[in-house]
């Protein structure tokens, strides 16, 4: 992944605002040729982490900078991390069967590998698609866009005033949304657990950009929901997995989605280590005394 924008809290928001929003528009291009190419999954992977981080800045900028100038750009970085999601999450799922693969009875080795076949054919043909989402004219005017916006002087929305109340203001607004989590957390389907996992990912991006706003709380705090969201994200993964498998009578299949499900309850177990660190009162406390400072 690239680098990390700087923002200082006597930065303005505008100021603060083309800092993040370049920072995470030039990773998107960066990393387009290596996608393009196929070589290193790692790139996609960048590509789409830079996209996601992209569409969070322009949601938490959005009020203060103007929601008509920045929600179009929204719009078309949501169908450009589709087009990569889409593709992405078959290199997630083909680099988990090559590790499971080893562990497969021998009996059931050859139809194991006759799915992982299929789900090869599969990526590629997910990879075909994006490569021509990343040659169509949508996608060159999506970046012409996104280059007029950068190019635009943001303070002339009137946007002058300094980051650091604006960025502790926004990471509460955030973590108020993820402790509304808290009732019945302990009997959560996995649809809600991936809500909050939705959540999180926010607070813990908008945590990032103003990062170099606070101190050792904050970046605490970025810590435990990256802990969470790697827990979740694999939660979520087995779930999405043992549905894309389907109802099955192949021997080697139900094995698989048995082994799934098992993956599943330990993530859930490693999920229930870190919230109650993150939701405590001590932690809590810590933090909004920090954010309260900051923004003093």
């Amino acid at each position: 992944m690239g680098s990390k924008p700087t923002v200082r809290a006597s930065d303005s928001i505008a100021a603060a605002a083309a800092t993040v929003l370049r920072c995470f528009f030039e990773q998107v291009l960066d990393n387009q040729k290596g996608t393009r190419a196929g070589e290193d999954i790692e790139a996609l992977h960048d590509m789409r982490v830079a996209t996601r981080r992209l569409r969070a800045a322009l949601r938490t900028f959005r009020k203060p900078i103007g929601r008509d100038l920045l929600e179009p750009h929204r719009a078309e970085l949501k169908w450009l991390a589709s087009a990569l999601g889409q593709a992405r999450d078959l290199d997630v799922w083909i680099e988990y069967l090559d590790a499971y693969l080893p562990t497969v009875a021998q009996e059931h080795r050859d139809d194991t590998l006759v799915y992982i076949q299929t789900e090869r054919a599969e990526r590629e043909s997910r990879r075909q698609r994006l490569i021509a989402a990343l040659d169509s004219s949508r996608f060159g005017r999506f970046q012409e866009g996104f280059r007029r916006l950068l190019d635009t002087d943001l303070p002339a929305c009137g946007v002058d005033e300094t980051v650091g109340p604006f960025a502790a203001k926004s990471i509460r607004k955030q973590m108020k949304r993820v402790l509304a989590y808290s009732d019945g957390i302990k009997a959560a389907p996995e649809a809600e657990l991936h809500r909050l996992r939705i959540a999180g990912k926010r607070l813990r991006y908008t945590g990032e950009f103003f990062a170099d706003c606070f101190g050792v709380r904050v970046k605490e705090m970025i810590q435990m929901l990256r802990d969470m969201q790697d827990a979740l994200g694999a939660l979520h993964d087995t779930v999405v997995w043992r549905e894309r498998i389907g109802e099955t009578k192949c021997a080697a299949l139900v094995d698989l989605k048995q082994h799934l499900s098992e993956e599943a309850a330990q993530h859930r177990r490693d999920f229930f280590t870190i919230w109650p660190r993150l939701t405590s009162k001590r932690s809590q406390k810590a933090l909004r005394k920090e954010l309260k400072d900051a923004a003093a």
